[in-house]
């Protein structure tokens, strides 16, 4: 059965521990895994002001950033500095910010788009700055940790279940010691998505040869809502990573997930532009060749919907998430945060596909914007 993106499925029937892990990866760092990337997230927050003595620790965010980080931090110590179109981050903005004097010894929040990294020049200017007012640098690698793991981040956090079929999982790493006292967390148990990846990997397998069934529509339906429940409870209690997700993760090869992902984007990419429709965000960068796409993304114009481009390809059975749709008003004063929020939508390349449903993707995609006459 052609169903493409929504929450991953897994098959533990082939599941055996690789040497190219992320454990491997991740080698020359000191990490911590957590159940999810806000909890990894909040627990080096809680570390820093612990570090700094004090409560209203100034923390400088990009204006496009979901909701999640948001609620790590106190709303009255959050500044959002501005971004130009392709997620290009706005020197004046940031140097206007920390220059004045108002966040030093604050923290200065990094955050890579989509695979894409921050250009060279950009990031030796906000580490110069950031020395210069001891800023503590955090960078959410959540989108580029395997096009590079770390650029000028004091400390590095992710959400490694938005890369890998896991029922949950984060990691806070860094080349500074990381605080003992968090291996006394307790761990996770695995999360009942466990249960919806193994119910949706039966759904895709199977359905195709038990269509008379109506037991297979209903495994459909258990699977969908336990995506829901899950997520509506993820990340209420800061834990260690589950023991399940610890040992998926050693059986993650690293280098597959990356050569699927560059090829499928690749493969999307040239044939959507052999009909005019360009993906955005395709520009040339420091660390091109290094480049891991975490997903492909179309910024719609404003004559054509995105809902509406949506609810087509859930017809096709193609489940495309939106990073982000934003909510807080001061981030939705800032130009491009409020049309990236409203237009853009993400294409789903992951490590689960190869050519044919890059295919299926593109030729649902070209048939409704040729339609709407792009």
């Amino acid at each position: 059965m052609m169903e493409i993106g929504s929450e991953y499925h897994i098959d533990f029937t082939d599941l055996e521990a690789c040497d190219d892990n992320i454990f491997t990866f991740l080698k020359d760092y000191n990490i911590f895994l957590t159940n999810y990337g806000r909890s990894a997230l909040g627990l080096l927050y809680q570390y820093i002001i612990a570090e700094s003595g004090r409560r209203d620790v100034k923390v400088l965010l990009p204006s496009y950033i979901c909701d999640s980080v948001l609620k790590v931090f106190p709303k009255e110590n959050i500044v959002f500095y501005d971004l130009k179109e392709e997620f290009v981050i706005n020197e004046d903005s940031i140097v206007n910010l920390i220059e004045s004097g108002d966040f030093d010894n604050g923290i200065f929040y990094l955050m890579h788009y989509f695979g894409n990294l921050v250009s060279n020049e950009i990031l030796e200017r906000i580490k110069v700055l950031c020395l210069d007012h001891y800023m503590t640098i955090i960078e959410d690698t959540t989108h580029s940790i395997f096009t590079l793991p770390c650029t000028i981040g004091d400390f590095c956090i992710a959400s490694l279940r938005k890369w890998m079929a896991i029922p949950e999982g984060g990691v806070v790493y860094s080349r500074n010691p990381l605080p003992d006292e968090w291996n006394k967390l307790s761990h996770a148990h695995a999360s009942h998505k466990i249960e919806a990846m193994v119910l949706k990997n039966l759904f895709l397998e199977h359905a195709k040869a038990y269509t008379d069934l109506e037991g297979m529509e209903f495994v459909n339906y258990a699977y969908r809502k336990i995506f829901v429940n899950e997520e509506i409870n993820a990340g209420k209690e800061v834990q260690g990573i589950s023991d399940l997700s610890k040992f998926i993760l050693k059986a993650q090869n690293i280098d597959e997930i990356k050569n699927a992902r560059k090829n499928n984007y690749q493969h999307l990419s040239k044939r959507l532009q052999d009909s005019g429709i360009f993906l955005y965000n395709e520009k040339k960068c420091d660390y091109m060749e290094e480049l891991v796409p975490f997903t492909a993304i179309l910024l719609l114009d404003e004559k054509n919907s995105r809902d509406s481009l949506r609810g087509y390809l859930e017809e096709h059975k193609i489940y495309c998430a939106v990073h982000w749709i934003i909510g807080n008003e001061k981030q939705l004063g800032f130009s491009n945060t409020k049309k990236w929020s409203e237009r853009l939508i993400s294409l789903p390349i992951d490590q689960r596909y190869g050519t044919k449903e890059m295919d299926y993707l593109a030729n649902n995609v070209i048939s409704y914007l040729k339609e709407k006459k792009i």
